[in-house]
């Protein structure tokens, strides 16, 4: 898993900080600098997957964002 560009779509997708983030998975914000500078690969399990929420509502949010063509 690349945590970096997890993190960063998040960040993006929310518009939030590394701070936030570790606010709302409960971890501190140097863990969360330490996933996306990539100084930690492999986080605990609770916290990937608490990420990979946050992912999947970033990515949620920048789809309904998206101009729609017709």
């Amino acid at each position: 898993m690349n945590w970096k560009t997890v993190i960063s779509e998040i960040k993006a997708g929310l518009g939030i900080t590394q701070a936030q983030i570790a606010k709302r998975i409960g971890i501190s914000q140097i863990s969360v600098s330490d996933l996306e500078t990539g100084r930690t690969k492999d986080p605990r399990y609770a916290t990937g997957v608490a990420l990979m929420n946050l992912h999947r509502k970033a990515a949620r949010k920048l789809t309904a964002q998206e101009p729609t063509h017709g």
